[in-house]
């Protein structure tokens, strides 16, 4: 199987890898054509409701077009492996259109049938695809459940979510210097961000929310643990 088979057949199994270029300017620009027409044609009623249901079908599909979503960069980067790879597409298009995917310029143009999932960057680790088997007789590449897969990772999450502010309490405790304490919280809060950063999709915002609160319970705990100290 060659060519665009090859392709359409691993884009009919993930429906997301269905990346295609949305010509946005080339629509604008008949969009252009037919206003201007439209405005030539306005003393010729007849021709006018013509043109005028060609425009609108247009303008419906220009609007459709710009609502597409982008393709996630992870499927795009999968797609363009898959593509070069010599196990896997083994690059099957020959003409003008096979670097559409890998082009940098083309990307903004690009859009998808089905945006894939987003994921954190773990997840993205984990998560791999499989095309159909005849497109992959070597077994180059390996299947996984995505459920399974983010299931187990929600549970890695909720553990280490757990783990942080506990463990961090405890050490807190056992330890009398305040030098020492303050250098605890410094490491914990740096591997806090890290973890919200790598385990979650959370933005900037709330990433610096997350750690200002998790600094501030510390920093409340030492305080409290030191004025006990002193009563």
């Amino acid at each position: 199987m060659e060519g665009y088979a090859r392709i359409a057949t691993l884009m009919g199994r993930s429906p997301e890898l269905g990346i295609f270029r949305g010509f946005k300017m080339l629509n604008a620009q008949n969009l252009l054509y037919l206003q201007a027409e439209l405005t030539q044609l306005e003393i010729d009623l007849g021709k006018l409701r013509e043109n005028d249901r060609a425009a609108d079908r247009s303008l419906a599909y220009f609007t459709v077009l710009c609502n597409q979503e982008p393709p996630a960069n992870s499927d795009l980067k999968f797609f363009n492996t898959w593509l070069m790879d010599k196990d896997m597409g083994n690059l099957p298009l020959r003409g003008l259109d096979r670097t559409i995917w890998g082009d940098a310029k083309l990307t903004p143009d690009l859009i998808t049938i089905k945006r894939g999932r987003e994921s954190d960057m773990l997840s993205q680790f984990f998560i791999l695809r499989k095309p159909a088997e005849d497109l992959a007789e070597n077994g180059a590449l390996s299947e996984y459940s995505d459920a399974h897969v983010l299931a187990v990772l929600e549970v890695i999450n909720t553990i280490i979510a757990c783990l942080l502010p506990l463990s961090s309490i405890i050490i807190l405790y056992c330890v009398s210097s305040l030098l020492v304490r303050l250098g605890i919280v410094i490491a914990y809060v740096v591997v806090f961000s890290a973890c919200l950063a790598l385990f979650t999709r959370a933005r900037r915002v709330e990433i610096f929310a997350g750690v200002a609160g998790f600094a501030a319970v510390q920093v409340m705990f030492i305080s409290a643990t030191i004025v006990s100290v002193e009563l």
